[in-house]
């Protein structure tokens, strides 16, 4: 009976263990900060829940438990995002949840809800502090300066374009596919449905991104020209 019941705490934590290690796996995300000005950091970076270690010397736990939002230990964005400075060489800092107030020296604004750096999921507003917002493999998490709710612009096209030939490329609404007009893709204007075309005439590899006064600039599209 003895050997029974310690069999059955033996499995009760191997499977507590495997759940849990599940659960707060390691995962690949791409984290991209966009300041009011240029965008500080756009790279792939491998996460999971940890103690997070902002410029204040608070460091705090941040594995999606904060607030009971999930059970167990999960990846978050603010992990992310520490995981970040770490590999970009810059600083950040937060309050709590954290309610993080700066990124790479540009601090956010004593005015509520005006130029404050704010996080998104997938090219979504987080309702919730990114102790506590769960990433996944393969998501893309933005941390943008600005004021709340803005439009996080995605750019879409071909990523290998012959040299002098006109390519479409298109900036959408990231979180629902809607079309963005008069954007400025690598000086062409979009029209009406979100279109522009380009002509590149030398050979290489473009950085594209669209930029629009009010929104946050979309991601980098790479674009090799060929002959």
């Amino acid at each position: 009976m003895i050997l029974f019941a310690f069999g059955l705490l033996a499995c009760s934590l191997v499977s507590h263990v495997a759940t849990t290690s599940s659960e707060d796996r390691l995962v690949k995300v791409n984290v991209r900060i966009e300041s009011d000005v240029s965008t500080l950091y756009d790279e792939d970076v491998h996460t999971r829940g940890h103690v997070v270690k902002p410029l204040s010397g608070d460091d705090h736990l941040c594995d999606g438990t904060n607030n009971n939002a999930h059970p167990s230990p999960v990846p978050v964005a603010t992990a992310a995002l520490d995981d970040a400075s770490m590999s970009g060489s810059f600083t950040w800092n937060g309050l709590n949840d954290y309610l993080v107030n700066q990124i790479g020296g540009v601090p956010a604004s004593a005015a509520a809800l005006q130029n404050n750096w704010f996080v998104y999921l997938n090219y979504t507003f987080s309702e919730v502090g990114g102790c506590q917002l769960e990433v996944k493999e393969g998501d893309e998490v933005l941390w943008a300066f600005g004021s709340s709710r803005q439009i996080a612009m995605r750019l879409d096209g071909p990523k290998e374009v012959t040299v002098n030939s006109f390519s479409r490329f298109r900036v959408t609404d990231g979180s629902n596919g809607n079309p963005v007009a008069n954007t400025s893709v690598d000086g062409s204007m979009t029209d009406k449905n979100g279109y522009v075309e380009l002509q590149f005439q030398e050979v290489g590899v473009k950085e594209l991104k669209a930029e629009k006064s009010g929104n946050i600039r979309s991601n980098t599209l790479h674009v090799k020209v060929i002959l």
